[in-house]
């Protein structure tokens, strides 16, 4: 079972909305599939993309700039009831790709108590 964090890297996104834990993973999600080497042809065929295609916005200003990307489709998304604070802008580089424990990510109050 994979679980993704993320987390929010400013106060306020391009689109206005304004984010409660700047530099803080607020979130996790629970990896039900990754789709791998998807093609723009091929996303109208993933059932979970609709929704967003059929959005103007969206397809706007993210799907129809996509390539040749994967999908991560999760089956759970949550908040975190402390969200972890990011100590700087490198941090969040240094994560990509890390992994860690379900019981190291409840009980974590800082970054590094992940790993």
């Amino acid at each position: 079972m994979q679980y993704l964090l993320f987390y929010e890297t400013t106060k306020q996104e391009s689109d206005g909305t304004k984010n409660e834990h700047p530099r803080h993973i607020a979130y996790y999600g629970k990896v039900k599939e990754i789709i791998y080497d998807i093609h723009p042809s091929d996303y109208i065929h993933i059932p979970e993309l609709q929704p967003l295609m059929n959005d103007p916005d969206f397809w706007d200003e993210e799907i129809s700039r996509w390539g040749i990307t994967n999908v991560v489709l999760l089956s759970e998304v949550g908040t975190f009831k402390n969200p972890l604070p990011l100590q700087n802008g490198l941090e969040a580089r240094y994560l990509v790709n890390k992994t860690t424990t379900l019981p190291l990510l409840r009980n974590a109050t800082y970054i590094d108590e992940l790993y």
